[in-house]
């Protein structure tokens, strides 16, 4: 799990990384919301509760450039995470387009520390 803070606003978003089945498995990554009417309506809602603003591949950020998140428990943390399209995801969403009307957002992230949840 991982969470994004919304620049300019109070709001911190949920996220999580899950792996598909199989024996070459990948990592999906969710960033999610409170819901809208209309983000129900457009079947954005999921099990948690919350609706998507982001889903999709997420890849490992190292010294060497990007590459296959590693699934092992006992590897280190890479030093960020690339997430494809969420840039253009993050800006068409009304929180943060109210909030930054000049801002943009980027698909790539530096992570700042763990902690326990």
């Amino acid at each position: 799990m991982f969470s994004l803070t919304v620049p300019h606003t109070g709001i911190r978003l949920p996220a999580d990384i899950t792996w598909t089945n199989g024996k070459n498995s990948f990592p999906l990554g969710t960033i999610r919301h409170p819901c809208t009417n209309d983000d129900r309506e457009a079947g954005l809602q999921d099990d948690s509760g919350l609706c998507r603003i982001w889903d999709g591949q997420i890849y490992a950020l190292t010294g060497g450039g990007a590459e296959q998140l590693n699934s092992r428990e006992a590897t280190p943390a890479p030093e960020g995470l690339l997430l494809p399209d969420f840039g253009a995801a993050f800006t068409e969403w009304a929180d943060f387009a109210n909030a930054n009307p000049d801002g943009s957002a980027w698909d790539a992230f530096t992570l700042t520390g763990c902690r326990d949840e």
